[in-house]
């Protein structure tokens, strides 16, 4: 029996959304193949104008193609591709997006993490950023402990979505990604998943994440759309006896309409997050 065949049975899945970036998926195809951990890759094709078709001789891997008949978004594609996941067998969920290299070991860490720590419900990694060459960038840090990421979770995203691995189990308890919350769908998601089990950060730098280009990337073309998003994300969480909840919520109010002083805040108050 072929390896691709035998890694059906797998307990994990990784979830890939596409849209029409057939260069840089190719090139996260290829980096899967280092991984040496079983798993099965799940891509939503939302709706691409040219069909994705993908050579699976190619890969070492198993990979599953849901093809939506038009473009949802990559809300409604995560959800997609979460419904028929959690119809499975699988007990842990990953998240990769196109252009992104997975870093090998991911896998095993992340997954040993969450089978020896059964009340964490999700955990992610530090990230290396990379140019569309594959040239660095820079490191990006974020949180470790639940402590921390719970702390932090009150003024940015504490985790970073394509580096995350999640338990099915939680995320049968949270449902699915919310639509209220466009351009930042993850920063909700993950303050609700917060609400049923802890969550932490691997030090290791576990993905390669390629810097946004305009035109494909969420963050970069939808910046002001993003920040509202996280606003009313912050009030539909607000603690009114959390001072966090009103610090971190005066923080997006000012990182959207002056972003110079919110940089300033960040950068001498940060141990405050």
């Amino acid at each position: 029996m072929m390896r691709a065949e035998m890694w059906r049975m797998t307990d994990t899945a990784i979830l890939l959304p596409y849209y029409r970036r057939a260069t840089a998926l190719a090139q996260t195809l290829a980096s899967l193949n280092q991984e040496k951990e079983a798993f099965e890759l799940i891509i939503v094709d939302d709706g691409s104008p040219e069909p994705l078709s993908i050579q699976a001789s190619h890969y070492d891997y198993p990979i599953k193609i849901i093809h939506l008949p038009k473009n949802l978004g990559i809300t409604g594609a995560l959800n997609q591709g979460l419904e028929y996941i959690l119809s499975q067998h699988y007990q842990y969920v990953a998240r990769i997006d196109a252009g992104d290299r997975w870093v090998p070991g991911r896998l095993a860490a992340q997954r040993n993490f969450l089978a020896t720590h059964p009340d964490y419900g999700f955990v992610g990694s530090c990230v290396r950023y990379i140019h569309s060459d594959g040239s660095f960038a820079r490191h990006w840090d974020l949180p470790l402990t639940d402590k921390e990421i719970r702390h932090f979770a009150w003024f940015n995203n504490p985790m970073f979505h394509p580096a995350v691995m999640m338990r099915a189990e939680t995320l049968r308890r949270a449902g699915f990604y919310s639509e209220k919350y466009p351009a930042a769908e993850d920063y909700e998601y993950f303050r609700r998943l917060l609400k049923y089990g802890k969550a932490a950060n691997l030090p290791d730098r576990y993905l390669d994440c390629e810097i946004g280009v305009p035109g494909e990337s969420i963050s970069v073309d939808n910046y002001h759309r993003q920040i509202k998003s996280v606003i009313r994300a912050q009030m539909h969480y607000f603690n009114f006896l959390q001072w966090r909840a009103y610090a971190g919520l005066s923080y997006k109010v000012i990182h959207l309409y002056m972003p110079g002083l919110a940089d300033w805040l960040k950068k001498h108050f940060r141990k405050y997050f």
